[in-house]
């Protein structure tokens, strides 16, 4: 893995439903504007099984992003935890989707798109450093 790019060409040799696990430790850039650092650091699972012919990869993943409360404006860490599922296919496949943004390009996965994609939708839009923080005059 580089980058968050997997070389999957021996996972295409095997039978369907064979699984590769891959452990993630690495910085990414930050997804998000009003992310304070520019950069997160990712830990987790990844396990990617073999569809015909598609991909699907089932992730758990562990980050902290650090934000301003949207009342006080204090600066806090909001620790974000990644279940899901994609699935990742070759660009001009039949079941490709032309809006998908998870393809299978020479034979590798970037799964940057989709931990970003995922990333930013775990953000609340108006984060609270606490359930009971007021607002400072």
């Amino acid at each position: 893995m580089n980058n968050l790019k997997i070389k999957i060409t021996d996972l295409l040799g095997q039978p369907v439903g064979t699984n590769q696990r891959i452990e993630i430790s690495q910085n990414i850039p930050s997804p998000d504007p009003d992310n304070i650092k520019n950069e997160l650091h990712i830990t987790g699972k990844i396990t990617l099984t073999k569809l015909e012919p598609e991909i699907l990869g089932s992730f758990d993943l562990k980050t902290e992003i650090t934000l301003l409360c949207s009342r006080c404006l204090k600066k806090f860490k909001l620790p974000i935890n990644l279940k899901y599922d994609q699935e990742f296919s070759y660009a001009g496949s039949k079941k490709n989707n032309p809006d998908l943004l998870h393809t299978i390009e020479r034979n590798n996965l970037d799964i940057l798109p989709s931990i970003n994609q995922e990333i930013l939708l775990a953000i609340p839009l108006k984060p609270l450093c606490n359930k009971n923080c007021k607002i400072k005059y």
